[in-house]
């Protein structure tokens, strides 16, 4: 609703003649009107170079971006075709985000166009030099990339310039790599010749049909192929032939860690270097796989004999021996061992490739015999030398084995009034006997020296043997000597085969220890004490027994734990 007393103002004109009135007298002046023209043209031209500059930073980028997809492609047409290596391409992009003043010191001398095109310097910064293809080898694609990035240029002989900017493609062929070794690649399979008993290399050839020539150019190669001079019956030498019948590729297994190869390597030819052919030549390498060992932990209870019960928690035949030879001095597995007992150790199971190949060294174990625990710790020390202690230092291996034969059993004991039951009358038996199969290996219970080999009636095949100047041990009725008088023996060395020889009902070994000239029970006699660790490999023996043991007691925990939840 409109007011009864509003009226319409009457607006002037702005350039009406009583508006120039109120101006002052000189803004009407020709020469102030020139400069007002003046300034308005210089605005326009500033704003006209602005926008100039800015399409010419976004043609850059674009024709940066265009030369990257370029250099991508021709990169992996190349590598399809062999004429460099793999590897990424290494395109060293500048940075558009970095300020003019970092632009305007980065000047790069271009050595990779034929003429220097200035371009007006821009935010992109300096970027780090690469290794560039020779420019024969630069495609045009390149070339037309880089005619596109200089087509917006400032005529301007005021304006400051800098050289192109470089994008370095990381192309690694040089003169100084005249050769890429390449390994024969060939899709052939293996064939396989067996070694024969008094083979050697070149009969293996001869069948094989290659030449003599062959055989010496490989035998004298170089130190690893000196290995095929000494063939081994029952392994096989795999190889590849060629076309022509040339060997391509020879291979020898070792062993299941080392393994030979003999190939034929290529040397192709790279670059200009025209003088520079084709060539092969045979060159060797050993392949050597690590084996991998891992902690394994086994425990049972032994409810008939060692050997079966051992079998029954997983055990294989050599770990029950191994296991059996080291308590050998304090147990015998065969008349000690009571139903009850308990045994349980950690040892080192060895995996080639992932798969199992076989079992280790027992590193701890432990038996508990009639309650009484006996443990073994295997310690190396700083000489390198391996051997089983007790958890107090005390060495397991005694001076003498408690028996000198893997015995089924005591087919007699020692007893000094004992009924002879060839000869009919009382005589003391001062020995004990072991009865085993005929051809057991007999073992010398500790390191001496054979003073008596012989035969006789009564004793049939004999051994004595003497250890220092105080004991004396005595094997009887073998059916085999391997040891002579004079001989020194080491203890565990087989010494004679057990036997049915002399004055016996059957094959059995008549086992005597002597004592100063006395007759001793060899299952009963006070042996003498084992050698503790030397103090020097004390305090490391400790800290490394503790831990062992501490893994064994909690092997036990957690069995006996699983046990209990099933």
């Amino acid at each position: 609703m409109i007011k009864q007393d509003y009226k319409p103002r009457n607006n002037t004109k702005a350039f009406s003649k009583s508006a120039f009135a109120t101006l002052p007298v000189w803004t009407t002046h020709p020469f102030a009107i020139v400069g007002y023209a003046v300034f308005t043209l210089m605005l326009a031209i500033l704003l006209f170079k602005d926008d100039e500059i800015s399409i010419e930073d976004s043609m850059i980028e674009s024709s940066i971006d265009r030369v990257a997809e370029e250099a991508e492609s021709v990169k992996s047409i190349q590598l399809e075709s062999g004429l460099i290596n793999s590897g990424p391409i290494n395109l060293d992009l500048p940075s558009t985000n970095e300020s003019v003043s970092t632009a305007n010191q980065a000047k790069i001398k271009n050595n990779h166009f034929e003429k220097q095109t200035p371009i007006k310097e821009t935010g992109i910064s300096k970027v780090r030099p690469g290794t560039v293809r020779p420019d024969s080898l630069i495609p045009s694609a390149l070339i037309q990339s880089k005619k596109q990035t200089t087509q917006f240029i400032n005529k301007d002989k005021n304006t400051k310039y800098s050289s192109p900017t470089i994008i370095p493609l990381n192309f690694t062929n040089s003169k100084n790599q005249k050769y890429a070794l390449k390994p024969l690649a060939s899709s052939l399979k293996w064939q396989s010749e067996s070694v024969r008993k008094n083979d050697n290399l070149s009969l293996i050839f001869k069948r094989i049909g290659l030449t003599p020539q062959m055989v010496y150019k490989i035998s004298t190669l170089d130190e690893n192929t000196k290995i095929l001079s000494n063939l081994r019956p029952g392994k096989s030498i795999y190889y590849q032939l060629g076309t022509n019948q040339e060997l391509l590729a020879l291979k020898y297994v070792i062993d299941l860690q080392n393994t030979l190869y003999v190939e034929r390597e290529s040397f192709e030819r790279r670059g200009a270097d025209a003088d520079i052919n084709k060539s092969d030549k045979l060159v060797s390498r050993m392949v050597n796989k690590t084996i991998e060992t891992r902690t394994a932990y086994i425990s049972g209870i032994i409810t008939d004999s060692l050997f079966l019960s051992g079998k029954r928690a997983g055990m294989s035949d050599s770990l029950v021996i191994n296991f059996a030879n080291i308590f050998e001095w304090d147990i015998d597995f065969i008349l000690d061992i009571r139903s009850g007992d308990s045994f349980s150790l950690l040892y080192q199971e060895e995996f080639l490739d992932g798969e199992k190949i076989g079992n280790g060294n027992i590193i701890a174990a432990d038996v508990v015999n009639r309650g009484d625990v006996i443990r073994a710790i295997r310690y190396t020390d700083s000489k390198n030398n391996s051997s089983y202690y007790s958890d107090t230092g005390l060495n397991m291996r005694k001076a003498f084995l408690r028996a000198p034969v893997n015995f089924r059993y005591i087919s007699d004991g020692f007893n000094p009034r004992r009924f002879h039951p060839v000869q009919k009358r009382i005589k003391p038996h001062r020995g004990i006997d072991y009865a085993a199969p005929v051809g057991t290996p007999i073992r010398a219970s500790g390191d001496g020296k054979v003073i008596a080999s012989s035969y006789n009636k009564f004793n049939g095949k004999y051994v004595f043997i003497q250890h220092g100047n105080s004991i004396v041990t005595k094997y009887l009725h073998l059916s085999k000597r391997l040891v002579s008088r004079g001989k020194r023996v080491k203890q565990g060395q087989i010494i004679g085969k057990l036997g049915s020889t002399g004055m016996v009902t059957g094959p059995h070994l008549h086992y005597e220890f002597v004592v100063n000239g006395v007759h001793r029970n060899p299952r009963t006699v006070k042996l003498p004490k084992a050698e503790a660790i030397s103090r020097n490999e004390k305090a490391n023996f400790l800290i490394a027994s503790r831990a062992l043991v501490i893994q064994l007691e909690n092997r036990k925990q957690i069995q006996s734990s699983q046990l209990v939840a099933k």
